[in-house]
């Protein structure tokens, strides 16, 4: 029973490790395709600075597809599993069409209305549609609802410490513990007003001041 288990895992193993390698594989296969696309864009820099940003748009978009398929593997729950669900299917179907159109251009083809539209604005809008969905998971997120909770109930907390303090400081109870404090209080102002005197001049400059008391 326990060598039928273990080649059981092991046969599991196996098939994940070759699934792995097929998804690796398509995965590049997109990534080439979509780069000859979102390389387009960048048409007015000089080359090495074209293809770089046209390898930055495309690792972005890969890695961003894949990140969402791990993510509702293992880390993504509630809200952020249809999110993650429609960003990585509509991900994928932008690389499929990036391939559909990378295969017309290559093949030479005449493009069809909707493929010339279809390049002309995918590096555009796919990058920042990438950057939105990650945005809005991190707005959704449980760990974002929770730190905003956590604002929240500071910032009443405080507020509410403040009310209770300004009640406090006019109310009546304040009043009768001060009142054998009065000469104290009284005494300290003086005090600091005399401090914020300037200084005497001329005649004035020998006197001293002589406490009322």
């Amino acid at each position: 029973m326990a060598e039928t288990q273990t080649q059981q895992t092991i046969s599991r193993k196996n098939i994940l490790m070759a699934v792995g390698l097929v998804l690796i594989g398509l995965t590049l296969v997109s990534a080439a395709a979509s780069y000859s696309i979102y390389v387009m864009s960048f048409k007015d820099w000089q080359l090495p600075m074209q293809r770089f940003f046209g390898v930055l748009i495309t690792l972005g978009v890969e890695v961003a597809f894949l990140l969402l398929i791990r993510g509702m593997e293992s880390a993504y729950s509630g809200i952020e599993m249809p999110i993650a669900a429609v960003g990585a299917a509509s991900l994928l179907v932008a690389m499929a069409l990036n391939f559909v159109v990378h295969n017309a251009i290559v093949a030479n083809r005449p493009l069809e209305p909707w493929q010339d539209e279809w390049r002309a604005w995918v590096g555009l809008v796919i990058p920042f549609y990438t950057i939105a969905l990650f945005v809005i998971l991190a707005f959704v997120s449980p760990e974002a609802n929770e730190r905003r909770q956590e604002r929240r109930i500071n910032f009443v907390g405080r507020q509410r410490a403040l009310e209770y303090r300004e009640n406090y400081l006019n109310s009546k109870e304040l009043e009768r513990q001060l009142e054998g404090t009065q000469d104290y209080i009284a005494e300290e102002v003086r005090q600091h007003i005399t401090k914020q005197l300037p200084a005497p001049r001329g005649e004035f400059a020998s006197q001293k001041f002589i406490d009322p008391k």
